[in-house]
Order: structure tokens, then sequence, then C-alpha cells
């Protein structure tokens, strides 16, 4: 997919995401105090490199692990418990963790590693044990299911949850994992609903004065843009600051960004 081509010149693509954007709405409501204080650190150290104790994965790693924070391993120690971290939101198993773990783009070639149920078993009682916030977040949620027969979000949307009534087992689990992502889901979504809403006003500004840019789409966590090479670092301030101003939660939003004349190239 290449941005079109506007009276000869070739237009620009920019993608703008929000950085754990699921984690930040579950610290926001769960209020679990190691993560909040961990989102509200900078992501730049006084030297100007990444700061390793703002990275929420290194920091549960380094907890779990009892390591510091130069010992923990990008695919050793730090991937396993985002795997963990993510996968609990959606009431991951043990024996679902280990097998996203065991996926060979996911182990170091130097010094693989089988993980076994107990190991993983083992992530996410420590993950739960740095977080135990989450937990009762998701119990609330389980109870609300059962006893309003719904859900809802930060936003107050919500979602009937008839399963959880329901007098098979398999189908109770099922309510249980609708209603423990529905929260985060679509509290995420609609920070970026929001985001893309005042977006479009400010496009529209511009566009008014005589230059082009446009939303295009979504992309989970990202809004995709199309516009003139001299406005990509003002689309994408644009994009930013709506993402970091969409919902005055607990934690801040962070954004990234990217841009080229084609998709492939924004992921690089």
């Amino acid at each position: 997919f290449m941005a079109r081509l506007i009276n000869g010149r070739r237009m620009q693509l920019v993608t703008v995401d929000q950085s754990q954007i699921e984690m930040r709405i579950a610290a926001h409501v769960s209020g679990a105090r190691r993560m909040v204080e961990v989102f509200h650190l900078p992501e730049l150290g006084p030297d100007g490199k990444p700061n390793k104790l703002a990275d929420l994965h290194v920091r549960t790693a380094m907890a779990v692990f009892k390591l510091h924070a130069d010992q923990v391993h990008k695919l050793k120690h730090r991937y396993p418990m985002k795997r963990a971290g993510f996968g609990i939101l959606y009431l991951i198993t043990a024996a679902g963790l280990v097998l996203q773990l065991n996926n060979p783009e996911a182990q170091d070639a130097t010094a693989p590693h089988v993980w076994t149920d107990g190991e993983a078993q083992t992530l996410i009682d420590g993950w739960f044990e740095q977080y135990p916030e989450i937990k009762a977040m998701q119990e609330l949620d389980f109870w609300r299911a059962q006893r309003y027969g719904m859900v809802w979000d930060v936003f107050g949307r919500t979602r009937l949850i008839p399963e959880m009534r329901s007098g098979l087992p398999w189908v109770v689990e099922s309510g249980k994992r609708a209603a423990a992502n529905m929260g985060i889901q679509s509290g995420a979504g609609g920070t970026l609903k929001l985001a893309m809403a005042r977006v479009a006003d400010e496009y529209a500004q511009v566009r008014a004065a005589g230059l082009y840019c446009e939303e295009l789409l979504t992309i989970h966590d990202e809004i995709l843009s199309e516009g003139e090479p001299e406005l990509v670092e003002q689309m994408g301030r644009m994009v930013g600051r709506a993402m970091e101003e969409s919902a005055p939660l607990l934690v801040p939003i962070r954004w990234g960004m990217g841009c080229g004349e084609r998709w492939g190239e924004l992921e690089k």
C-alpha cells in the first residue's frame, strides 16, 4: 500500500500508535499502585537512553526473576513477562502461555528453553503477586456480570454477558473471559475514538487552509493518516497530542510515530 499521488507529488503515510494502551487502561481501572508508578516514570534517562525502570515488563521481570535491570534478557526474561501480562488481562492459562513461550521465534537461539506448564504458572502467579489489584478488578467484573448480567468500561459503555448465568461450566468460563477483557478492550478503543474525533476536526482546519491531510483508518491501537510531506511532523504531533488528551487516566498515554511512502515501511 502506497501513499497516493496528488498533482504529481507523492504524499506520505503517517502512523501514530498508543504505547501499551491496554496495560494503561488496566492500571487506571484497577488502580494498581506499582503499575501506576512505573507508567509515570520518564521514558528516557538523563543520558538520553531508554529508561529500563520505566519499562513495565522489565520491572516485572526484575521482581519475578530476582534480577537487576541490566540482567534482564530481552527473550529469556522480558518477553515471558510481557506475554504473561497481556495474557492475564484475557485470563490466559498456563497451557496457553506455554504455547506462546515455546514458539521458536520467541526463543533465544543461543540458549533455547522449553517452558513447562508449571513454569508458566509460576510466571502468572508472580505477575499477580506484583499487581494484585488486577485480580481484584477481574473478580469485580465477574461479580458485575453475574449480578447485573453486564459489565461496563471507563466510559460507561456496556456489554451483556448472559453466559455468566449459564448452568454449563464451560459457558460460564467463556463469559468470564468476555467480562475480563471487555473493560480493557473497550476502554482502549474509547481513547482511540476520542482521539480520532479530535484529529478529524484539526485536519479539517488544515485542509481549509489549502493543505492536504486526512485520516485513513485505525489498526488496533494506531491511527494511519496521509498528507503532504511538509506536514508529516505536524500531523504526528496532532495525533499524538489528541491521544495524550483523549481521557483523564491515572497514567499518561504515550505514543510513537512512523512515516513513509509505503505502509510496510512504517513498521521498520
